[in-house]
């Protein structure tokens, strides 16, 4: 992942550092790094009204939620023996996105925290366990 340097803002760009090579991970990976975007440059053209950003908040908040189980259905197929431990990071990652979410919108805590957990999530997720099962489910035919 790399920060686009052609934006004065913080945009995320999808590049091969995030590159699994399972296509339907991939494709994923790509609309959550499209998510995030809208909410960053929301926040940099100041469109940051309660409504359109709950508006934007939960619609990353959803989709990560079907990826998720996407991922989670596809590791159980090919019986991935590390497939509860990477659910319980995906709850925590939920509950971190939600709770920064309500904190954002009830006055208690800065957009911009979220926005730094979203790109935190984009890197540290995808790079770290999300390669591990990818290299699983590549060795079992699945791209």
């Amino acid at each position: 992942m790399r920060l686009d340097p052609a934006a004065q803002s913080a945009r995320l760009v999808w590049d091969k550092d995030l590159f699994i090579g399972i296509q339907m991970v991939d494709q994923d990976h790509q609309q959550i790094v499209v998510l995030i975007n809208q909410v960053l440059d929301a926040m940099e053209t100041g469109r940051t009204s309660e409504k359109f950003l709950s508006s934007l908040l939960d619609e990353l908040i959803q989709f990560a939620k079907e990826h998720f189980r996407r991922e989670e259905d596809l590791m159980d197929q090919y019986g991935y023996p590390e497939l509860q431990s990477h659910r319980e990071v995906h709850r925590f990652l939920e509950n971190k996105i939600m709770n920064h979410k309500k904190a954002f919108l009830a006055g208690e805590a800065e957009l911009g925290i979220a926005a730094d957990l979203m790109k935190d999530w984009i890197v540290l997720h995808i790079q770290g366990v999300d390669r591990k099962y990818s290299r699983f489910l590549q060795a079992r035919g699945v791209a």
